[in-house]
Order: structure tokens, then sequence, then C-alpha cells
């Protein structure tokens, strides 16, 4: 099927895509936000909620023939609750024994390089960025945010065994 005319390879990696972008960054985003409090948690939290759905849209929207600024700006707007999630990733690992606050420190790091190919590549109609394609994007961005993101965080969280709630830490 290719709804709306999408590109086979599109239709593919969407369906891929929103699995982490919709249920993986959001727990995790939550989990830290419960973890650390604050209103920065707070705030990312619900910037990676209100992102997911826009994202779709902006790419609809493009696909529509609807200038690409909504897109850009739903990338973008991804883009930061991604690296929110990564400040509260590495404040998470600032409480934790060492193997799990690694677990979390490598999360921050391949989820930030994956929100800025995000970002980057949301811009395309703006900026070009020489080989930053649908291949590229699968290899890098798909790739950091499976297996450097998703995998180590909610790894973490597991071996933490406390629901992201901080009076309950594995490492009291």
């Amino acid at each position: 099927m290719r709804p709306l005319e999408f590109e086979p390879i599109i239709v593919l990696l969407t369906g891929i895509h929103f699995h982490y972008a919709g249920f993986v960054l959001p727990i995790v985003s939550g989990l830290c936000a419960r973890r650390v409090g604050g209103r920065l948690g707070t705030a990312t939290w619900i910037i990676v909620i209100a992102a997911v759905p826009l994202v779709a849209t902006g790419i609809t929207a493009s696909q529509l023939g609807a200038p690409p600024v909504f897109e850009c700006a739903a990338a973008w707007l991804m883009a930061s609750g991604g690296l929110g999630t990564a400040v509260l990733l590495l404040r998470c690992a600032a409480g934790d024994h060492a193997a799990n606050s690694a677990l979390w420190r490598v999360a921050a790091i391949f989820l930030s390089f994956g929100m800025v190919l995000a970002a980057l590549y949301g811009t395309r109609a703006y900026i070009h960025v020489s080989g930053l394609d649908i291949p590229w994007m699968r290899a890098l961005h798909g790739t950091s945010n499976a297996v450097g993101f998703a995998l180590p965080a909610l790894v973490a969280f597991v071996v933490a065994r406390d629901g992201g709630n901080p009076d309950h830490s594995s490492a009291a």
C-alpha cells in the first residue's frame, strides 16, 4: 500500500520510526522526567508527546504540497524534545552506579546524535547537507536511535528496577 502516494520505503520507515519516536522516546522521556523531576523534566516530556504527532502531520502536509516550514518546525520541536531527554538521561546517570550510569550516558550521546540528524534532515528544504538522504538517515539516525539510544536507555531502567522513581533506586 502507498497511502497518499508515499514511496514504499517511506511507508516502511515510518512504521518503524514511529515505534521508536512514538513509543520508546516518550516512555524514556517520561521515566527520566519522573526520576529527575523539576520543570525541565515536565517540559521535555510535554514537548516529546506533542512533537510525535506534529512530525507525522508535518511529513504528511509536505507530501500533500504544503510549504516545508511545517515539517521543519516539527522536526526541530522533536529534536529539542530529544535533546532535552538526553539532558535528563545525563542527570539520571549522575545519581546511579557505574554500569547503569554508563548505559544512560551512551543513550544520551546517541540520542543527541540522532536528534541533530533529525533537525538537519527536517531542514533539508532550506539547508542542503550533502549526503543526508533516506539511505544515510536510515543507517545513521535509525541505528543510532534503535541501538545506541533505545536499547541502553531501556536496559538502564530495567536494571534500576525503579520505574523512574528515585526514591526506590537500586543504587541506594
